[in-house]
C-alpha cells in the first residue's frame, strides 16, 4: 500500500511568512518612497540641492540636511566607555554617541531607527549599536519609532568605535527608511 504525501496549507509555507515578513517592512517603512511625479533622484542630488540652499559646501554639524522630506540635523558629539551607568552597557572600543533630530516634512508617518544611521571614517563602515541606544535615550527611542508629517524626533544614536578614533574626515550616512534608498551625508566638524 502506497503512502500519500500530504501537501501542507499555503500558509504553513516558508515562503509565505518570507513574503508576509517582506510586505510588513515595506508598511512600516512607509511604503512607496518614490516621488509621486515618477522616479527619484540619487542622494548625491539631494545633498547637493541642500548645499546649493544653504550656501555651504558642506553640511555639517547643526546644519539641517534634508533628504526627500526627512531634515536631519546633528546637534552634538560626544563619547563616552558606558551608556546607561552600571546596568547599562559599556564599550568594547569607545561610544561615539551623536544626538541627532530627524523632522518628518513629508505627508505621511515615517518610522526611524538607530540602524538607519552609518559611521564613515576614511572608508570604514560602523554600525549603530542599538542595544546601546536603549540606554542612551531616555525620553526618545530610536527603535522603530514612528514619526507624524510635522512632527520631530531627536535622540542619541551611539557607535561602538575604537578609542582615539580620528573623527576629522568622519561622515554621517543617514536614510529615510529600511532599504536606505534615499541617503545622504553629513560632516562631523
Amino acid at each position: 500500500m502506497k503512502k500519500e504525501k500530504v501537501k501542507k496549507p499555503f500558509y504553513k509555507k516558508w515562503w509565505v511568512w518570507l513574503l508576509a515578513v517582506i510586505i510588513i517592512a515595506t508598511v512600516a517603512s512607509g511604503g512607496d518612497d518614490e516621488d509621486k511625479a515618477g522616479g527619484e533622484e540619487p542622494a548625491e542630488d539631494v545633498a547637493g540641492d541642500n548645499k546649493e540652499e544653504s550656501g555651504d559646501d558642506t553640511i555639517g554639524i547643526g546644519t539641517p540636511l534634508d533628504v526627500k522630506g526627512v531634515v536631519f540635523t546633528i546637534n552634538e558629539v560626544t563619547t563616552s566607555s558606558n551608556i546607561g551607568g552600571d546596568f547599562g552597557q559599556d564599550a568594547k572600543g569607545e561610544f561615539l554617541i551623536i544626538d541627532v533630530t530627524v523632522e518628518n516634512d513629508k505627508d505621511e508617518a515615517i518610522t526611524v531607527d538607530s540602524s538607519f544611521f552609518k559611521l564613515q571614517v576614511d572608508g570604514v563602515e560602523y554600525d549603530a549599536d542599538g542595544t546601546a541606544a536603549i540606554y542612551a535615550n531616555e525620553n526618545a527611542q530610536f527603535f522603530l519609532e514612528s514619526v507624524n508629517p510635522g512632527l520631530s524626533l531627536t535622540g542619541k544614536v551611539p557607535f561602538d568605535a575604537p578609542e582615539g578614533l580620528d573623527i576629522s574626515s568622519a561622515q554621517i550616512q543617514v536614510q529615510t527608511g529600511f532599504f536606505g534608498t534615499e541617503t545622504g551625508l553629513i560632516n562631523l566638524q
